[in-house]
This record gives structure tokens, sequence and C-alpha cells, in this order.
């Protein structure tokens, strides 16, 4: 039998060929040279990128299967910044730092949410003063947006006060408190599941004993959100010895404070870990299977990647040139910057995807490092110090907003003052709330409504402490709160209503400021706090205290 072979143009003169076939014999070359099964290795690069003013350099993967490029990143994400892109919210600067990947929506997407939903809080950030930072090889930009504001935020488990009333006790009596360990001029220990449970009884208690009888507002149950989630995290699964610290410390007059113990509770961050790939070919790539393990569970230490299969929904199509995937690996728990000088510990929770390699069109990359760089969005606002807590309720988004701080200057019954606030639009409910260890006088509140036509209306409020400055204030103490609405008139379409202008009048002071008063305002104990004798010798000021967004919750109690 005769066989007819067909001339076939040689690689001698690939100009003859099409691009098309051209391409065909790449990848059939390929076939050979790299059959199923085999690796390509994915290098470590940088990739230049600018935030505002400030330049960076990202670290990256670059992976050549000899057809297609591929780009690989592993970033570690902010709480905040995950709430923006939930909430899809991705700014400018945010932009530049990750473009706008398609996000595979699987099981850790949707913790975070869930958890997000229940335990998170809405800010009011105005524009210009959300902060962007990334730190990649070695460097660290920033940059601000504008556009950022609003997002319902996961703050995480970080820091704040802790009504340590037993310690406080031993100390009353110049006693050592068991269990209490000495460092850097502090007295400290790690906490346990039944700190977190006890936080409720034991402010009570702490109110209490500092003023005499039960004092506590009626209808307020004062929960602090932080640890609302550690409960929830740890009602299932052990909460880990090293996640959480209480550390009291002796506040001295050299550091502007009142003389007198305080305890604070030193906690963790919520970071989102993600993988994105990127297809720099000029074809469409398929990903398979990735290399790695995945586990689940409650609050743990991070598993190696293995070798294991994993298949991922969310790449049953091909990934087209210049598109990115985003993927969510685990959440975790990294410490605070307070909680570094105790430990290092960085926990997951939920699902975990530990990657190790994936699969492009049937060749494997593989990742030696997994170095990630960090991304974090978070409000140049955040205030230290001392004063009562705003909230609006907010109909458009369909809940209460937090607006920071009040009256911070207004520290004694001398610098009494009043702060304004406006609000785009209607607002007539709000509510004032008492995070930390002190007692709010709020004498009045009144608010003032500018409408279209160019006039104003000024409201009371139905609170019967807040209609006049009469020296007859309402009175709330940590762990308490205050609500007050407006009535609008039933002549004022809410349409008209430009602006709503909140004059708030009052003052606060400390617990130690109280406990160190010849003569204070209210009865209170103030050899409760203001035992020197077991203080520790080396003496520091303290450390400032960024509290939760929201710290009454009503609605939830610890189990």
């Amino acid at each position: 039998m005769t066989q007819t072979h067909a001339h076939a143009p040689t690689i001698a003169r690939p100009h003859r060929w099409g691009l098309a076939a051209l391409g065909g014999l790449l990848i059939a070359l390929a076939s050979l040279i790299l059959p199923s099964g085999a690796r390509a290795e994915c290098t470590r690069a940088e990739r230049p990128t600018t935030i505002s003013d400030s330049e960076i350099n990202l670290r990256v993967y670059d992976c050549n299967t000899f057809t297609r490029n591929v780009r690989v990143e592993f970033h570690r994400l902010s709480s905040n910044t995950v709430a923006n892109l939930q909430e899809e919210k991705t700014t400018a600067e945010l932009g530049a730092l990750l473009g706008t990947p398609r996000i595979v929506e699987g099981e850790i997407w949707f913790e975070f949410r869930g958890l997000r939903n229940q335990f998170g809080s809405r800010r009011f950030v105005p524009p210009a003063v959300t902060r962007v930072v990334a730190s990649g090889s070695g460097d660290v930009a920033t940059g601000f947006d504008e556009d950022a504001a609003g997002s319902l935020h996961l703050l995480g488990i970080g820091s704040g006060f802790y009504p340590a009333i037993d310690e406080l006790r031993f100390l009353e009596g110049g006693r050592d408190a068991p269990g209490l360990q000495e460092r850097n001029g502090m007295l400290w220990r790690f906490m346990t599941r039944e700190d977190v449970r006890q936080y409720v009884p034991r402010l009570r208690s702490l109110n209490e004993t500092l003023f005499g009888g039960r004092l506590e507002r009626e209808g307020q149950t004062p929960v602090d959100d932080a640890l609302m989630l550690l409960d929830h995290l740890t009602r299932a699964h052990p909460m880990p010895p090293d996640f959480m610290v209480m550390a009291g410390e002796f506040i001295t007059a050299a550091c502007a404070f009142e003389p007198g113990w305080r305890f604070s509770y030193f906690g963790r961050v919520i970071l989102m870990d993600v993988m994105v790939i990127e297809n720099l070919s000029e074809r469409p790539i398929d990903v398979g299977s990735f290399v790695g393990t995945r586990t689940r569970g409650g609050l743990r230490l991070p598993s190696p990647a293995g070798d294991e299969f994993l298949f991922l929904r969310g790449f049953e199509e091909p990934l087209e040139p210049g598109a990115r995937v985003m993927v969510p690996l685990a959440l975790s728990f990294a410490p605070s910057d307070a909680m570094r000088a105790f430990t290092n510990s960085t926990y997951v929770y939920g699902t975990e995807l530990s990657i190790a390699g994936m699969f492009v069109n049937d060749v494997e990359l593989t990742f030696e490092e997994r170095n990630a760089n960090f991304i974090e969005m978070s409000s140049v606002l955040e205030e230290a110090g001392s004063c009562p807590y705003l909230q609006a309720f907010d109909g458009e988004v369909g809940g209460w907003v937090e607006h920071g701080k009040v009256l911070h200057a207004a520290n004694s019954a001398d610098r009494s003052d009043t702060e304004t606030l406006q609000f785009p639009g209607l607002r007539t409910q709000f509510r004032l709330e008492e995070r930390e260890p002190e007692v709010a006088f709020i004498d009045a509140a009144v608010l003032t409504l500018d409408l279209h036509d160019g006039t104003s209306v000024t409201l009371q409020t139905d609170h019967p402490d807040l209609a006049a400055i009469d020296d007859k204030p309402a009175i709330f103490r940590w762990g308490e709160a205050v609500a007050f609405d407006f009535a609008v008139p039933e002549d004022i379409d809410p349409e008209t209503v430009v602006r709503s202008t909140l004059d708030v009048t009052g003052y606060y002071l400390t617990y130690t400021s109280l406990a160190g008063m010849s003569d204070p305002p209210m009865p209170v104990r103030g050899s409760l706090l203001s035992n020197a004798s077991q203080a520790p010798v080396a003496q520091m000021c303290p450390i400032d205290i960024t509290m939760p967004a929201r710290l009454l919750r009503p609605d939830l109690t610890l189990n």
C-alpha cells in the first residue's frame, strides 16, 4: 500500500504561518516537553505599585508554563479591607493594589460575612480620612481614599477595658491577686473563656461596689462587642490559652491621668488571607485542582501545606487573558500591637486552605514560599482617651451608625461643654454610650433641622433629663447608655430636610478622678482603685485603648 504524505511547512520559515497555527504547534511542543503531571516553578518577583504619592513593590510569583504566563499573589487583608470588598466599595487606592478580581465566594467568604453581619458596626467616615497601608517587599506605602465611608466593619477582638473586680479587691487589701504576673510595669495574665462569660456580672459588680447599690439604667444590657464575638467563636471549640491578655496598670499622675488602677484586655485583629491568580498570557487558561491542605474547625494554629488535591468551585470556566480571580484562604486572628508583648501566635478559624501549588493547563505550579503582602484600610480618626460615644440611626442603611466620641475635652464639671455634630438629611434617633470606666453627665440635647427653603426648626428631645440645661443631667456609667429621639412636626416633609444638627451639652468624670475627689458628686468607694501598694516598681504610662465600635448589645447575651 502506498501512503501519501502531506507537505507541511517547517519551523524554519514561521513567517508563512498564521498566528493560530503557530500557537497550535507551540502547544503541541509543550505537551511533549511537559507531559501531564509535569511541574513548572514559580519564581518570586515584584510588582511596582503606586498609591497616592507612595511607591511600593508588592511580592508576586510569576509562573511560566511555556505557553501561558500566570501571576500569583498572596495578600493578607485587614477586616476593613474585606468589608469594603464585600460591599463592593473598591476605592481607587484599593484598586491599585488588588485590581478588580472576581472573588470566589466560598465558605471562608461567607463565614466572614456572617460574623460581620452579626458583630460588625457601621462607622461614619468623613471624606479623605480613610488610610490605606500596604507592605510588600520590605516597603510600606500609605494612601488616602475619599469614598470608603459607611461600610459595615468587623473590628476584631482588639483592646478594651475590663472590669477586674476580683483582682481590684485583692489589690485594695494590699494583697497579691492570684495568677497575675509582672511585666513592663503591668500585672497581667492570659484570659480564659470564663473571663469572657463573666464580663457582664463583673461589670455590674464593679459599678455596684464603687457606687453602692444597683445603678444599671433600665433596659440596658452592657455587653462588649469584641467579647461577644469571642464568646461566639469559643462556644463549640476550646479557647487557645494565649488568645487574650488581661493587664492592670497603676496609672500615675506623671502620665497626665488621675492616679489609680485600670485593667484592660488586649486581643486580636481579624485578617483574611487570599490568593490572587492573574492570566498574563494572550489566551484563556484552565485552572484545575489545587495542591495543599483543607482543614475546618475552631480557633487553632495554621496547618502546613500538604499534598492533597483540592477542587474549588469558581473555576468551571477558563480564566480569560488579563483576568484576575481572588481565592479566600483563611480567616486569621493575629495578635494586636499591644498583645505582641505577650505572644506572637496567630490562629485561624473555620475553613482554612493552605495552598502549596495549583494546576494550570495540566501543569503543576508550585510555590516554595508564600510570603504575603499586607493591605489595611482604617480611619485616621481612631480616637484614644475618654468620653461618651455617639450613634445615630440611619434609615438608609437600616441601622445605627457610629460617629465617634463627643465632649472629649469636657473631663470635669468646670469644663462642661457643648459639642455640635452635623448629619446629612434627617436624623432623629440617637444613643450615647459609656464604654470606658467613667461617668457621663449629659445635661441637654437639642436638634436643629435645616430645610430646603432656607428656614430652620429647633426640636427638643423626648428624654426628660435632656430637654433643657437645668443642672439635672442624665447620668450613666460604664456599660450604660441613654437613648433619645426627636419628634418631627407633622407639617415638615422629611424629604425637605437638608441637614440635621445635634448639640450635646455635658461632661464626664473617670472612675479614678472620682476616687481621688475629696467631695465627689456621688458616693464612691475610692480605695478600690487607689491602693498602690502592690503596683509594680517599673511604672509606665498606659497604652492607648481604641474601643470597639459598639459596646451595648441589648439583643445579645453571653452563654
